[in-house]
């Protein structure tokens, strides 16, 4: 996302699901291009892996050598380039005289992919500029910075802790000088980045220069580090061949002829958690925000930023357009703005148009020019530019007017449960719930009455306060039931309980409810034939509340279900 003062921003970046963190250190989330003569090395001078996880080109230039290769989009060797093995879903494209070693095209080497991710506080002051003149030394401390510029021959010394500039400029013979940090320095710059000089005393281990813009980053001269544009190309101009030290991640990742890169150890492995919990802290956007443009757009890009950072940019941007309203409709559902209807309609028109977008990359690209009414239909496009917020539109952005055929509430309840979609804005702010277990005694199914009757209890502990709703999702197991029937799965919702006391919630199930739901207590009442009986069945839960926000599975509870008459 847009990275702005005052606001917190993430830095993601996707690694292959088999690949070792040791090996990730020069790794692009949308393409990767390599000049002819380009030398990939490790720290021991054999040759050092490329990671793509985008779906574009991995091309190798003419006699360009390295190790293995991991991409999913295609791989292209030019002529006598050479490769140890290449993981990817296709057969390789050899040049005359290219060679791999050896091929993988198992798809599970890649997927699903793995996440480092960490957010960062951007200062709310803007600081002050620095423009440090030729044959000038200076010390800067930690901390908000405008416009940094370091002219010719100066130096500008650097501490331990985090520095964010608006912009950096480092001219020819100037340096950035870390030989007496005192420990790691982490660079973020907001906007633009012009790299000339270079940086003096830092290691991949103890330097970590992060771009959180969009435009392309040149290092044209030596550089040690990690390096990290995960929005934005980096291209590594051909200067002295030892010149590039460290781990190197971008959008788009390329190099000039005959540059050499030795890898060495990445600070995303420290720094990255490993979950997308953690790419999206501090970055929720209220549903209230999302109203305007400006919400939308943050929404938007988060989601890009987090969820889908090894797709084009344009079909990620479509894909969490589409997300962010189907969030947002299932928040006016929660608050009974929208019936089933509604809501089902948006959701499935939403998916619909992510679908022919992928298909058709002029659709994606026609939106990525602008949509004024936020239809994902493109402006260029749009017989009806004017369409209102959350609406359903034909292919060319008019309102559909064919009515949707919506199951019962419950039913659709139930579903936004399980899948974990269903928002309600009187959650935000609310943390993850405790995990709540089945009770071991207490449910009956009463039997003999019309309907039939399954009473079930949990141990929850305090409800979710101030009417954030909670979705308790069960999975229970049948041993002794037919095979069909062995794994049963029921969601119930905390304001449909018909008591909550002390830590306990109950719930009535009846046989003559639609879906699984009186399925389950239809099959339960038929153990025993209507006479009194003791059933054990094992049973997990968990809670989802309307935010999101999830609880782990319980372990399975071993429970005795009662069989009694009414």
């Amino acid at each position: 996302m847009t990275c702005r003062l005052g606001g917190r921003c993430a830095v993601a970046v996707s690694l292959p699901a088999q690949l070792n963190d040791a090996d990730a250190a020069f790794v692009a989330s949308e393409s990767v291009n390599l000049a002819e003569r380009t030398r990939v090395l490790r720290s021991d001078q054999t040759p050092g892996a490329v990671v793509n996880v985008g779906a574009l080109a991995s091309v190798f230039g003419a006699d360009s050598r390295v190790g293995d290769v991991w991409s999913m989009g295609p791989v292209r060797l030019r002529d006598r380039a050479t490769i140890l093995g290449a993981h990817t879903p296709r057969a390789v494209e050899l040049g005359a005289g290219a060679s791999v070693a050896s091929q993988s095209h198992d798809r599970q080497e890649l997927e699903p992919y793995r996440l480092k991710a960490w957010s960062v506080a951007v200062p709310s002051a803007p600081g002050s500029s620095l423009d440090l003149q030729p044959d000038q030394t200076a010390s800067l401390a930690p901390g908000g910075y405008t416009t940094v510029a370091v002219k010719s021959r100066s130096t500008l010394r650097l501490s331990a802790g985090s520095y964010f500039f608006k912009s950096l400029t480092l001219e020819p013979q100037a340096k950035l000088d870390m030989t007496q940090a005192g420990g790691p320095v982490h660079i973020y710059v907001l906007e633009a980045i012009s790299y000339r000089g270079r940086i003096t005393g830092g290691t991949s281990g103890s330097l970590l220069l992060a771009y959180l813009g969009t435009q392309a980053v040149n290092l044209e001269a030596p550089f040690a580090g990690t390096l990290v544009a995960s929005k934005g190309k980096l291209s590594l101009s051909s200067v002295d061949p030892a010149a590039y030290q460290g781990a190197f991640f971008a959008k788009q990742l390329e190099t000039q002829p005959g540059a050499t890169v030795t890898l060495g150890p990445s600070l995303v492995n420290s720094l990255g958690t490993g979950d997308r919990a953690a790419c999206m802290e501090g970055m929720q956007i209220p549903h209230s925000a999302q109203n305007s443009p400006a919400g939308r757009q943050a929404a938007y890009d988060a989601l890009v930023n987090c969820i889908a950072p090894g797709i084009p940019e344009c079909q990620g941007r479509i894909t969490a357009a589409a997300n962010v309203d189907r969030g947002a409709a299932a928040a006016q559902y929660m608050s009974k703005t929208f019936g089933s209807a509604q809501y089902l309609a948006l959701a499935r028109d939403r998916t619909r148009k992510v679908g022919r977008s992928r298909l058709d990359p002029a659709l994606a690209a026609a939106y990525c020019a602008g949509d004024d009414d936020g239809d994902l239909v493109g402006t260029t496009i749009d017989a009806c530019p004017a369409t209102p917020p959350l609406t359903p539109t034909d292919d060319v952005g008019c309102p559909t007017t064919t009515q949707t055929v919506a199951p019962p509430r419950v039913i659709v309840d139930s579903l936004l449960a399980s899948t974990g979609i269903l928002r309600d804005p009187r959650c935000d702010g609310f943390g993850q719930p405790n995990t709540p277990v089945a009770r071991p005694i207490g449910w009956t199914v009463n039997v003999g009455s019309t309907p039939e009757k399954l009473f079930v209890q949990l141990i929850t502990g305090p409800l979710a306060p101030g009417g954030c709703d909670e979705f308790f999702e069960l999975i229970i197991h049948d041993p002794a039931a037919p095979p069909e029937r062995q794994v049963m799965k029921l969601t119930l919702r905390a304001s449909e309980a018909d008591q909550h006391n002390d830590g306990f919630t109950n719930w009535t199930i009846m046989s003559n409810e639609p879906g699984e739901r009186g399925a389950i207590a239809t099959f339960l009442s038929n153990y025993g034939n209507g006479n009194l009986l003791q059933h054990f069945v094992y049973v997990n839960v968990r809670v989802t509340t309307g935010s999101g926000q999830q609880s782990p599975w319980s372990g399975p509870i071993k429970v005795l279900a009662f069989t009694a008459k009414s």
